[in-house]
């Protein structure tokens, strides 16, 4: 069953075998909101998983809320964005098990906002989002915003800064499992005009069918040029029964080893090996090889 915030909690929300709780935020052209829920549905989770330790949290939110302060509190969490006309009938397929969901996060979740890339080059000191919308017509205060984190931005920033969010880009988790193999190159070397092929096995080792989106990150070697630990490349998802055995290929070219070169004006490959990195997220690598670049 569902409760909503103007609903009285109690001996149905108890005895229900589940309960869910759709949290969301007001979001809008030409403003923020802030990254914490609201008081009224922060105490609602508490309220609720105190009656019934088997809830669900359903969040339909634009882009990442803060959860860790209470992500520990629920056997559950849908992050259905913003579901459109019939999303309301596909949640309903996933939270019964009609449907497996199979879908990866487009972003990188923190534990908190001071863990992010515009922690202190954002709001000015005492400024602060409103949870209400202001009306249209409305002229909300406008900030200057210092980018200063250059390329490192989403999951790429908290690698560079070796933090840990609570959700990496990437995530994601269906009704099976998976086990990914180790990426086959068609080459062990590139060169300029190259393209090297990238193949890796995957295996549904649970009980259902399901999707699994494999990607390919490449880590570039130690050079004097500050660069991303790893970067995205490419990606590539499958489908699969339960027991069965897939492949996923993927391709590699001279520039996905590249940075640009402000002093050259031009993209620069440094030589050396290049780590060659599958993963389910930019947090779960499972297996890699390398690739020698000359």
């Amino acid at each position: 069953m569902s409760v909503s915030c103007g609903d009285a909690v109690g001996d149905r929300v108890r005895e229900a075998d589940v309960a869910l709780v759709f949290l969301s935020l007001v979001e809008h052209e030409s403003g923020d909101r802030p990254f914490a829920l609201d008081p009224a549905q922060r105490n609602l989770i508490d309220a609720v998983t105190a009656l019934n330790p088997n809830t669900i949290a359903v969040v339909s939110v634009g882009g990442g809320v803060e959860m860790a302060s209470w992500i520990g509190k629920v056997k559950g969490l849908f992050y259905a964005w913003y579901p459109g006309t019939y999303g309301t009938a596909a949640l309903a397929e996933a939270l019964f098990g009609e449907y497996n969901p199979s879908g990866k996060l487009p972003i990188s979740i923190e534990k908190r906002a001071e863990d992010s890339h515009y922690a202190g080059r954002y709001l000015p000191e005492g400024a602060e989002l409103s949870y209400t919308w202001p009306g249209w017509g409305q002229n909300p205060k406008v900030h200057d915003v210092s980018y200063t984190e250059g390329v490192f931005t989403g999951y790429r920033w908290y690698d560079h800064q070796d933090i840990d969010p609570l959700f990496p880009f990437g995530f994601g988790l269906s009704y099976t499992t998976f086990a990914v193999g180790k990426p086959q190159l068609s080459a062990a070397t590139i060169r300029e005009n190259d393209v090297v092929t990238v193949k890796v096995e995957v295996t549904n080792t649970g009980t259902r069918a399901g999707a699994e989106v494999l990607q390919l990150y490449v880590a570039p070697p130690k050079s004097d040029v500050e660069r991303p630990v790893r970067e995205l490349k490419d990606f590539g998802k499958v489908t699969l029964q339960a027991g069965e055995t897939g492949s996923v290929e993927m391709q590699l070219n001279w520039k996905d080893l590249a940075y640009w070169d402000e002093g050259r004006k031009a993209w620069t490959v440094v030589p050396g090996r290049y780590g060659i990195e599958m993963g389910t997220s930019s947090r779960e690598i499972h297996s890699s090889s390398t690739l020698l670049a000359e």
